[in-house]
């Protein structure tokens, strides 16, 4: 299910800290004991700094990445989490860019492709599945792991899916499962199903997806369309219509490095970005920096042609 009607209110750093239980300004504080058990590894980039984990953004989002740079420092809010079995903290990484709250997330260790590790725990796991005759016999091939974002242009995804997993504008304190405006992290990525279900338009323009974009139908009825956004304008402008809004997909089987562009729900006109590096760096620009009204990707979008 995908979310509307996010809050109009900017939270800041000063509602993040009164919301969180503990609160870190430098690595060097941090209780070893809170991130025990803890499954994001938040830690490494704030012991690194701004200038290591957006020393790629810099390089392939200039705009993004410059004013990422000259926002405030990072820091980390950790909430106190009533478990199953047992007390524990949910940590996540912060910093106030234009007086708003910039959540940056991250994955756990060894699951960040800039981790040193990473190739080789996604080697293990392939080997893995390559042995699981059952589910071969099930899905007719032998399966891969899941790499979402190599299904992105390059300088996409090395500036916001390398040394972090996507960013994210807060519209609670809590964080929520609902990511906000800028590139969503990896495991957000939404099917296109999902998204027409949402506008009561499935019925009707989800088999033209499926004519389009064969490759990318669902394998088994638990599964979803590998045809996926990764950012989502709701929620940065009022628009007159439930459709009005910009979504940038991806396929991410059968993948071919292109952005498709869709606005206002708009799937006979589907458009590709001409230049997509170029339009999410200044798409992103433009809500870091809070401009009002809505952002144009249309100078970047020629029509699909299949």
């Amino acid at each position: 299910m995908l979310c509307r009607g996010l809050s109009d209110d900017i939270i800041t750093l000063k509602n993040i800290k009164e919301y969180n239980d503990l609160w870190y300004s430098s690595a060097q504080e941090v209780d070893p004991a809170v991130l025990e058990g803890h499954w994001r590894d938040v830690l490494t980039p704030f012991g690194k700094g701004k200038e290591w984990l957006y020393e790629l953004t810099l390089q392939h989002q200039p705009r993004t990445g410059r004013i990422l740079m000259n926002g405030g420092e990072l820091g980390l809010g950790c909430k106190l989490h009533d478990g199953t079995h047992s007390l524990s903290y949910i940590c996540h990484l912060f910093q106030e860019v234009q007086g708003q709250v910039i959540e940056i997330p991250r994955n756990f260790k060894g699951g960040n492709p800039s981790d040193p590790d990473y190739q080789d725990r996604i080697d293990r796991v392939n080997a893995k599945l390559a042995k699981n005759t059952e589910l071969f016999k099930e899905r007719g091939r032998i399966l891969t792991a899941e790499e979402r974002h190599l299904s992105l242009p390059e300088p996409i995804r090395l500036a916001y899916y390398h040394r972090f997993n996507g960013l994210n504008i807060p519209n609670h304190p809590a964080i929520g499962i609902c990511p906000h405006i800028l590139p969503y992290p990896t495991n957000s990525w939404y099917p296109i199903e999902d998204l027409l279900g949402d506008l009561r338009l499935k019925k009707k323009y989800l088999p033209l997806i499926d004519e389009m974009f064969p490759d990318t139908m669902p394998e088994a009825k638990d599964l979803g369309y590998e045809f996926r956004a990764f950012l989502n304008s709701w929620g940065s402008f009022i628009g007159k219509k439930r459709t009005d809004g910009d979504q940038l997909f991806v396929k991410t089987e059968g993948r071919d490095g292109l952005v498709y562009y869709l606005r206002d729900a708009d799937v006979p006109n589907l458009m590709v970005l001409t230049d997509p590096a170029e339009a999410v760096d200044q798409y992103c620009e433009f809500h870091l920096l809070r401009k009002e009204g809505r952002f144009d990707f249309r100078p970047w979008a020629i029509p699909y042609t299949g």
